[in-house]
């Protein structure tokens, strides 16, 4: 994992803390009472700000990060400006088909280029032992683990919601400019990787951990094989390990 990635996260975990301290010092002299005397609640403004740095740190790809805004301008409008009458049910299911469209179109183009090298699973497929060149995993409300046994390992996608996700991919060998991309909130998703590997983590992380468990050789990395990780991790970790 790169120190520069180390230090961008860090950078914007003190900016959000910053913030949250600037707000809560104003707050006690009733500076928002004063300047904005018609808002009620600010505190919606908190999962806003985490959802908007989200979105900007991952270039609007984080599905976490416009669940985290959609989530606090809900209880922005809902406790300072009101719903018109008979509209705020409609707010839930609207978010939810948003969310939905932006899972669909995000993953379309890298469907489109993923489709060649993945497999197609049958209905004798076991889930628990994967030996496809790619992994498609996606834990909501639940959890999942899976040992990929590809010599020829391309990445994939892994998807974490209030659940926890178990990659076993000490078997496994990489291909050339191999992409892993992890989007989890609230969870959190363990990858057991040969310890020669060279692991470059460029995911964003908001209140999350990122830790590189790894025993390695005294040998030390493979700079051939080499593991991008992109996506975001809010409120969750991804730990890297080997046996």
């Amino acid at each position: 994992m790169s120190s520069k990635q180390n230090n961008t996260n860090n950078i914007t975990l003190g900016f959000i803390l910053l913030g949250i301290g600037v707000f809560l010092l104003l707050r006690q002299f009733d500076f928002f009472g004063i300047v904005f005397p018609t808002l009620k609640s600010w505190w919606p403004l908190t999962f806003i700000g985490i959802g908007v740095v989200s979105l900007v740190k991952t270039q609007f790809k984080s599905g976490s990060g416009l669940a985290f805004l959609l989530f606090g301008l809900f209880f922005f409008i809902k406790k300072n400006v009101g719903f018109p009458a008979g509209t705020e049910q409609f707010f839930v299911p609207g978010a939810l088909i948003l969310l939905g469209a932006f899972f669909i179109l995000r993953n379309r183009r890298q469907v489109q280029s993923m489709n060649a090298a993945r497999k197609v699973f049958d209905e004798s497929y076991d889930p628990a032992v994967d030996g496809a060149d790619m992994v498609n995993a996606e834990a909501i409300f639940t959890g999942i683990q899976r040992k990929v046994l590809s010599k020829q390992f391309k990445g994939g996608r892994i998807t974490t919601i209030f659940g926890g996700t178990d990659i076993d991919l000490s078997q496994a060998d990489l291909a050339p400019n191999a992409l892993l991309y992890v989007d989890v909130v609230f969870g959190g998703v363990k990858l057991i990787l040969p310890p020669h590997w060279d692991v470059q983590v460029h995911a964003s992380s908001i209140f999350a951990g990122v830790e590189d468990k790894r025993m390695y050789p005294q040998a030390g990395q493979d700079p051939t094989k080499v593991l991008h990780i992109h996506g975001s991790i809010t409120f969750g970790g991804l730990d890297i390990k080997s046996y």
